[in-house]
């Protein structure tokens, strides 16, 4: 019995037809709904299992993070193609999503316990917080605003724009 390769991610695009998918054995996989996941393209990324993944809003780039603490930005058509990295994360990326503004800028949350927004085209990139370990990560549709969450259970909203944190609310979750 060989070795278990475990599907630790997975999206679904916006539009409902593309799937992605990610293991520990660090390959990106796509396919469309309409096609059985045999006919699928694959890429393999890092040296280390994908720990996120998300699309932008048209469905044509896939950014995958992983335990390396990198992000890859995976360009969909022709084929599958690494078309930038993005590379600052000191440890695993625990999450990541792109800004709907014509997909110019990805925010991260890794291990780390730093958040970056990366203008991935100059790879530019701004680091807004540290301290506490940040799980999770959501973007609001207009842009404006986007949520964290953290290990302690608090919620914090922030200005992408302004980019600067908004509002704390504690005590929704516990440890």
């Amino acid at each position: 019995q060989g070795p278990r390769q475990w599907c630790l991610m997975r999206r679904v695009q916006t539009q409902g037809n593309k799937v992605a998918s990610a293991g520990n054995d660090g390959i990106v996989k796509l396919w469309t709904t309409n096609l059985s996941p045999s006919e699928k393209k694959e890429i393999k990324i890092g040296n280390g299992p994908v720990s996120c993944l998300a699309f932008n809003q048209i469905g044509s780039i896939i950014a995958a993070g992983d335990s390396t603490s990198q992000i890859d930005l995976i360009k969909i058509k022709p084929g599958m193609q690494i078309i930038s990295q993005l590379q600052g994360h000191q440890d695993i990326v625990n999450t990541c999503v792109f800004s709907s503004e014509e997909s110019r800028k990805v925010v991260s949350v890794g291990q780390d316990r730093t958040m970056r927004i990366w203008i991935w085209q100059h790879k530019e990139v701004e680091v807004l917080c540290g301290g506490f370990l940040l799980l999770a990560l959501d973007i609001q549709r207009s842009d404006s605003t986007f949520a964290t969450g953290h290990k302690s259970g608090e919620v914090k909203l922030w200005s992408l724009h302004e980019m600067k944190e908004m509002q704390s609310i504690t005590g929704l979750h516990r440890q």
